[in-house]
């Protein structure tokens, strides 16, 4: 179940221009300028981590666990 939480995380920080720097249990630290820095990292920030939200609600519906 973590390895399947782990890619979509990775895949959805990386898609927001982010990178992930680690796990800790289920948390998982993102961070955006550490290569290069953008005037828009923190709204892209803001948009993965809801997004990631909407993805731990939607992961928990798939292995029968909703709420």
């Amino acid at each position: 179940m973590l390895t399947g939480y782990y890619d979509r995380c990775r895949e959805i920080i990386g898609r927001f221009g982010g990178a992930t720097d680690k796990f800790i249990g289920d948390a998982v630290m993102g961070v955006w300028g550490a290569g290069a820095s953008y005037e828009d990292d923190a709204e892209r920030a803001t948009r993965a981590a809801l997004e990631l939200v909407d993805m731990v609600e939607g992961l928990g519906g798939e292995i029968g666990m909703p709420g």
